[in-house]
């Protein structure tokens, strides 16, 4: 699955860390918290927890491995209060992004709804909800990626770059280091030849996306020069400079940059939009991600 979906598939219980509560009966028409003309009902946030709380409790998914919590019988639990806070955070956030995207004309795409039937075809995500609620979830989460593209200057997009092409050069054990290492530095001095096992990448690297060594070397290389080896993840690293300028950042780059410009965004318009939030009473209380 791609990015989009591997963060969609966990769009509420990937912040959390632990499962949901939830209650019943007269809160359904509360409001739990007001953004800008948007209210967010108990109802809505009910139907998020009960579909976190689904998916903790599937032994078909690896987050099912946790014990779910029951909220309905300890409402005051210290756990239950807090995950039904991060679930309103998330809220707020997602109408924030929705009108944000409403007003600026950003919808999704007949491509965009056949990732959604495809991703649907996953049955962990139908165990933990009905079709419709995780079908909204999915699509929302689509809506999320298209603002955090759309409010990213162009420096997060592209920028000064290196083209290389990697290559990973396993170490067969503690044994064989020795020799795997001798191999690296006859393809890091000579060009050749390519060691068994040996995996290649041609990629455009932001240069904050490289270990500073890498960095460095690559800073003093010439093109079609080899760098290294480098001692990386149980493999020897050993790296050609085919070129260096502007261009498009790869897709991990972007992501990276993307969700730090978005972060910043997001607390910009939350402080200009003073979204209030209600307790159980209805009384009006700090909201979760103002503190």
């Amino acid at each position: 699955m791609s990015r989009g979906f591997l963060r969609a598939a966990g769009i509420l219980f990937a912040v959390f860390g632990l499962s949901a509560c939830f209650s019943h009966g007269h809160q359904a028409s509360r409001s739990i918290a007001v953004v800008g003309d948007d209210r967010i009902g108990a109802g809505e946030v009910t139907s998020y927890l009960e579909y976190t709380t689904r998916y903790y409790a599937s032994s078909s998914t690896t987050a099912g491995r946790a014990s779910p919590l029951h909220c309905r019988s300890a409402p005051a639990n210290w756990e239950c209060s807090v995950v039904k806070r991060q679930v309103v955070a998330r809220l707020i956030e997602e109408h924030l992004v929705l009108n944000y995207a409403h007003d600026h004309h950003l919808s999704l795409t007949s491509a965009d709804r056949a990732r959604v039937r495809d991703a649907l075809r996953d049955p962990a995500l139908l165990r933990s909800g009905k079709r419709s609620l995780v079908t909204q979830i999915l699509l929302r989460e689509l809506t999320v990626q298209k603002v955090e593209d759309a409010v990213a200057p162009e420096s997060a997009k592209r920028g000064f770059a290196f083209h290389v092409v990697k290559f990973a050069i396993p170490i067969p054990g503690a044994r064989g280091a020795r020799a795997a290492y001798a191999q690296a530095l006859d393809l890091a001095t000579q060009g050749t030849p390519f060691p068994d096992g040996t995996v290649m990448r041609k990629e455009w690297e932001a240069p904050f996306r490289l270990p500073r060594q890498v960095r460095e070397a690559l800073d003093y290389a010439e093109p079609k020069q080899y760098v290294g080896p480098f001692r990386r993840n149980g493999t020897y690293l050993v790296v050609q400079l085919l070129s260096r300028g502007v261009h498009p950042y790869g897709a991990p780059a972007r992501v990276e940059l993307e969700a730090r410009y978005f972060k910043a965004w997001l607390a910009s318009r939350l402080a200009a939009l003073h979204p209030r939030c209600f307790g159980d009473t209805g009384r009006q209380e700090p909201c979760p991600l103002l503190q």
